[in-house]
């Protein structure tokens, strides 16, 4: 579960940032709402091998907000294609 929240954090730090690690012109919100939604994963993978904090609990927000920015990007970039 850590190594599926890890990548899914990585992957938008590393086109957010770029190969040179100097951030590409965008909105603060775009990139807080891209790194937001990957922490509840990250928590719900240490909280199960931790035992405490609720565990599972944490799969279903991170879910709904990765499924969230991803249907937004398909609705806003890809139909207008």
């Amino acid at each position: 579960m850590q190594v599926a929240g890890l990548a899914g954090w990585a992957f938008p730090v590393v086109t957010q940032w770029g190969p040179r690690w100097e951030l590409k012109a965008r909105p603060p919100w775009e990139v807080a709402v891209t790194q937001l939604a990957t922490l509840p994963v990250i928590v719900d993978g240490v909280s199960v091998i931790a035992g405490t904090g609720g565990g599972l609990y944490w799969l279903v927000p991170g879910l709904v907000l990765l499924a969230g920015v991803e249907n937004a990007w398909v609705l806003l970039v890809e139909i207008m294609r």
